[in-house]
């Protein structure tokens, strides 16, 4: 879940002020990388001991693609200080 999180638990938003809403988390992409172990580093293109990590996929948001995406429709929960949209 990608999110801006803001938990109505006093020791978690000790200087938050409500009157300064809305804010936004905005995304131009998003990128998942999988781990590769070290004994599959000389197996996997680029992966080794300074980045041992491999492209999964990424988006740039180009259409929404509905296999990989859920849309939220406004919804939060008791512990939540933000709507979802």
């Amino acid at each position: 879940m990608m999110n801006f999180w803001i938990p109505n638990f006093h020791d978690w938003n000790v200087d938050f002020q409500p009157d300064e809403m809305p804010w936004y988390a905005r995304y131009d992409y998003v990128e998942v990388w999988d781990y590769v172990p070290p004994e599959q580093w000389t197996s996997t293109d680029g992966a080794d001991e300074d980045s041992p990590f491999k492209l999964r996929w990424r988006d740039d948001f180009d259409s929404f693609d509905d296999d990989r995406w859920v849309k939220s429709d406004h919804w939060t929960f008791e512990e939540n200080n933000v709507y979802f949209e």
